[in-house]
């Protein structure tokens, strides 16, 4: 009986801990040092919802360190995620757009360097099951 408890103890006790990773973004082409740079992470579960605002599984912002930027992502647990950002050149916490709708801000996302139509979770779809480092290309 003890060792069937113990199991089951084990068992439930190591379900709440599951196995997380580092996620390190380099975008090697910001224009300038202005601003920041906006990060939103789309986890598997939602990912209808992908690039809809307030719909993100973590939203953060980094200082910009330029070109030779590195921006880490702590303690995302295994999973498949895809990554939208933008430079916010100003500062206002908000993707600029013009008229039309097309950003004026650097925007990208993992995955795709050209984007002709808004993308899907699965174009831009990683797989986060070991620490992991992964490159976004700016579009201006």
């Amino acid at each position: 009986m003890k060792i069937v408890l113990t199991i089951l103890f084990f068992g439930l006790f190591s379900v709440g801990f599951a196995q997380t990773y580092d996620l390190t973004i380099k975008v090697p082409n910001v224009k300038n040092s202005k601003g920041s740079i906006h990060v939103s992470v789309y986890d598997s579960k939602n990912k209808t919802v992908f690039t809809k605002i307030g719909k993100e599984y973590r939203i953060l912002d980094f200082k910009n360190l330029g070109t030779k930027g590195k921006y880490v992502i702590k303690d995302l647990p295994e999973g498949e995620y895809a990554i939208a950002l933008y430079h916010d050149e100003n500062d206002d916490k908000k993707c600029n757009t013009n008229m039309i709708g097309i950003p004026t801000e650097g925007y990208g996302f993992t995955n795709l360097e050209k984007i002709w139509s808004i993308p899907k979770f699965d174009d831009c779809k990683i797989l986060l099951n070991k620490k992991l480092s992964v490159m976004v290309t700016l579009i201006y």
